[in-house]
Parts: structure tokens; sequence; C-alpha cells
């Protein structure tokens, strides 16, 4: 009686954590974890295998915890790479 949605939710609960999984570790691994993430939703258990074929190696080592962190830097670098028209 309990076994169908219990099932149902346990289905949902790993869907999401997949899901953060292959958003944070694309991140990690200097890849767009958005686009990812998308694929993913869109794709479900394909994607996720497909992600854990052809990630590429960790660029830096980068814990769990130091995320925010991490993505900071990254927008950082990407604003400071950026050229404006008005700069002589």
């Amino acid at each position: 009686m309990f076994a169908v949605p219990i099932g149902i939710l346990f289905l949902g609960i790993l869907y999401v954590i997949v899901g953060i999984w292959i958003y944070r570790d694309a991140v990690r691994r200097g890849n767009n974890g958005e686009t990812w993430l998308f694929m993913f939703i869109l794709g479900n258990v394909i994607i996720a295998i497909i992600w854990y074929i052809v990630r590429p190696p960790i660029e830096e080592d980068v814990g769990i915890w130091d995320f925010k962190e991490h993505r900071k830097k990254e927008i950082n670098n990407k604003f400071d790479s950026m050229t404006f028209l008005d700069e002589d």
C-alpha cells in the first residue's frame, strides 16, 4: 500500500541528488554546470552515464564546501578577461 509512494519519493530524492552532483562536478571540472544539469533534466539516466564517461579531469582541487568560493573566483576571472570598448 505504501510501497509505491515511498518508491516514488525515493526516486525523486535520488533524481535531485544526482542532478546536484552533476552540476557541482561539471563546475569543479571547468565545464558549464547549468548546461549539464539541463541535459540531465531532459535526458535523465542516459545523460548521467554520458557525463560520467566524458567528464574531464579536475582542473584544481576544490572541496564541496569551497564550491561557492570557487564559483565566485571563476566568475571574477571571466569578468577580468573581458575587454570593453571605452578602454584606451
